[in-house]
């Protein structure tokens, strides 16, 4: 992985591990295997793969803390990924991750390109339409979801 790449895998984890879309073992397995297969990992990566002690703040802070660049777009990219694994491990859970959409929508709106940014938006409107009895059905706002994330998930995990 280059810097770059690390850095927002990082990122995704820490918004992932924030909004309970990833586990904190998951984030430790992920830096020890960097700590396997890089040359000369480097100290903040070394750091999250020995936090299985942590709590989770201090792990969102070893994260945080992890050299690099980012692009903010792929970071969330990566956090879309883990809603991906979430919602089709519980396809119920798409009302819930569809308020988790809007909800990074408006917190990362500088980093979002409107296109998807209104999707996201849209997503979530569709189940408080849903649930008022106009609009589409529940099978199919989840469809859509799932449909969203797939993106991601394929091109991340």
């Amino acid at each position: 992985m280059t810097k770059e790449e690390i850095k927002e895998t990082a990122e995704g984890y820490r918004l992932a591990l924030m909004t309970g879309f990833a586990s904190m073992p998951e984030v430790v397995a992920w830096a020890e295997g960097l700590v396997g297969s890089e040359a000369e990992p480097d100290f903040e990566i070394i750091e999250i793969a020995s936090a299985t002690g942590d709590s989770l703040g201090d792990l969102v802070s070893k994260l945080t803390a992890v050299q690099g660049t980012c692009n903010t777009m792929n970071a969330v990219e990566r956090l879309f990924a883990h809603m991906g694994i979430a919602l089709a491990t519980d396809p119920t859970s798409a009302r819930h991750i569809a308020g988790q959409l809007r909800s990074i929508a408006v917190e990362q709106k500088a980093s979002i390109p409107d296109d998807i940014r209104n999707k996201m938006f849209a997503l979530n409107d569709g189940f408080e339409l849903a649930s008022n009895g106009t609009g589409a059905t529940m099978d199919k706002l989840q469809d859509e979801v799932a449909s969203f994330l797939e993106q991601y998930r394929t091109k991340y995990i």
